[in-house]
Formats: C-alpha cells, sequence, structure tokens
C-alpha cells in the first residue's frame, strides 16, 4: 500500500486545500515580479513557506533549497511574462542557479532567495517591453548589450531582419524617441547601472 493510500479523506482534503492556497499565492506573486514589485513578492513570500509540507523532505535545508530553486523558476516565468528578452533571464536565472548550487547553510540559501527576488524585480523594472514588439525588444536588448560594438543602424536592422528603414520607423514609433537617441541614453547610464550595482 503506497502511503497516500494510508492516508485518510481528511488528509487529502487539508493537503488538496493547501495545493490550491499555494498555487493562488503563487500566481499573485508572479504578477508582483511581472510588475517589479519587490515588496509584494516578500509579503506573499511569507505566507507560502508555511503551505510547504516538511515531512515530504529529509531535511529542512533540502525543503529550502527545493522552495527557493521553484522559486527562481517562478520568477524567470514571470520576467518572461513582463517580457524581458530571454538573453537576459537565461543567463540570471543560471547564474542564480550556481548560486544556489554553492549554498551550503540555511543562512546562504536565504540570502540566495533574496537575490532572486531582487534581481528579478530588478530586470523587470530595467527590460520589460511589454508594449513593444519582439523586433523592438530585440533591436533594445542588442544595443544594451553592445554599447561597445557597432550600434549603426544598418547593422542593428541586420540583426533584427528588417530594413534600416522600417527599424527607424518602428523604433520611434513604439519608444517615443529614435534609435540613435536610445543608444546615446544607454551609454550614459551604463557607467550609472555599474556603479549601482545593477545587475544585467
Amino acid at each position: 500500500m503506497r502511503p497516500e493510500e494510508e492516508r485518510g479523506p481528511a488528509d487529502l482534503d487539508r493537503k488538496m486545500e493547501w495545493v490550491e492556497i499555494r498555487y493562488e499565492l503563487e500566481d499573485e506573486m508572479m504578477r508582483c515580479v511581472e510588475r517589479g514589485n519587490e515588496k509584494g513578492v516578500y509579503q506573499l513570500m511569507g505566507k507560502l513557506p508555511l503551505l510547504v509540507p516538511t515531512n515530504e523532505f529529509a531535511s529542512e535545508l533540502r525543503r529550502y533549497r527545493t522552495y527557493v530553486a521553484a522559486l527562481n523558476t517562478l520568477c524567470r516565468k514571470a520576467a518572461q511574462r513582463a517580457k524581458v528578452h530571454p538573453y537576459y533571464l537565461d543567463e540570471l536565472s543560471g547564474r542564480l542557479s550556481q548560486e544556489l548550487d554553492q549554498a551550503a547553510t540555511m543562512v546562504e540559501i536565504h540570502d540566495v532567495c533574496d537575490e532572486i527576488v531582487r534581481r528579478y524585480c530588478l530586470l523587470v523594472r530595467n527590460h520589460a517591453g511589454k508594449n513593444y514588439s519582439k523586433m523592438v525588444r530585440k533591436a533594445s536588448a542588442y544595443v544594451e548589450l553592445n554599447l561597445g560594438g557597432d550600434l549603426s543602424l544598418k547593422h542593428i536592422a541586420q540583426v533584427t531582419g528588417v530594413s534600416p528603414k522600417y527599424l527607424s520607423a518602428r523604433f520611434k514609433e513604439e519608444t517615443g524617441i529614435v534609435l540613435t537617441e536610445y543608444i546615446g541614453e544607454q551609454r550614459i547610464r551604463q557607467p550609472e547601472d555599474a556603479g549601482a550595482g545593477r545587475d544585467l
């Protein structure tokens, strides 16, 4: 007989209830990350650990690591819904996974947990392209990642797979500024962001 078959209907009802509540809280938390709302995420996170049954894991350390790994995935998917370019998401998710793998104590895992929330919300605030087309998001991400490289209109148009004239018109239409102005803003902003320790 499997362990779940040994439990009675009351245990099953309780488990179903906490799973439903956990999924609702996770959805709310993802909406907060999607808006870059760090404070909202922390408020919801305070409720989530109470819903994870401790008897399913051999140790508290393993339980917490699993929770934080799931949080990394939830935050990545929320930032993706905010239309952050996949390059940024992949870089950040991989880096955070490595940090989590290297964390050996509850305190270190907690620090990674805080970093996950902070960095994804910051990523959304700095790079969300909710109202931009895929082409404009790609052009913006290319500019931000290649400030020392070839940022001519012709080259960026090649990267995005459209004509320079079309890219120029769409970029201005969607962002409200011309591409060269955007490049200048990013070059000015880059030293500020580095000084503030901005991730990606």
